[in-house]
C-alpha cells in the first residue's frame, strides 16, 4: 500500500486536535454537495476533535492513512449513501487492489453554524463498495472511464 504524505500543514492540523476542536478542512465539491442541499454555498466540511479519537480508537491502523483523509472527501472516486441515515454521504477512495478508504460524512442540508462533518473513518473491503454500489450517487470520471 502506498504510504500518505508525510509533514503536510493539514495533516500536522489534523493530529494536534483536541477532543472539543474543530478544524474546517475546506470545501466539498459542489456537484457533489448539491446530492444532499441545493443551499448554494454550504460546501464547508469539518473535523471534530472527537470524531478523530473516536475513529482512532476504533480503527488504530487509519493513524497511517489520515495523510489522506482530506483527498478522500475533496476527490472521491464514488460516493453512497448511506443505508439508516440520508444525511449521510459515504466518501470512497480507491487504496489499493483490496481496499478503498472510507469517510461517512453527516450532510447539512441548509447552510447555517453547522457544517458538513466528518463522522468516521476507515478501511473498506472492494466487495463493499462493489455491493452498496445501488446506493452510488456520484461517480469520478477517472472510474467511468476505468
Amino acid at each position: 500500500m502506498e504510504q500518505p504524505p508525510a509533514g503536510s500543514v493539514l495533516l500536522d492540523r489534523i493530529r494536534e486536535l483536541k477532543e472539543a476542536d474543530v478544524l474546517i478542512l475546506g470545501s466539498l465539491p459542489a456537484k457533489i454537495v448539491q446530492l444532499w442541499t441545493n443551499d448554494a454555498g454550504n460546501q464547508a466540511i469539518v473535523l471534530i476533535g472527537n470524531r478523530r479519537f473516536h475513529y482512532l480508537e476504533r480503527h488504530p491502523e487509519m493513524y497511517t492513512w489520515e495523510g489522506l483523509l482530506v483527498a478522500t472527501v475533496f476527490d472521491p472516486d464514488e460516493v453512497h449513501r448511506n443505508r439508516h441515515d440520508p444525511h449521510v454521504a459515504l466518501f470512497y477512495r480507491r487504496l489499493d487492489e483490496d481496499h478503498y478508504l472510507r469517510v461517512a460524512v453527516l450532510m447539512q442540508p441548509r447552510k447555517n453554524v453547522l457544517k458538513h462533518s466528518i463522522l468516521s473513518y476507515r478501511l473498506a473491503r472492494v466487495s463493499e463498495v462493489i455491493e452498496q454500489s445501488e446506493r452510488r450517487v456520484w461517480k469520478s470520471k477517472r472510474e467511468q472511464d476505468g
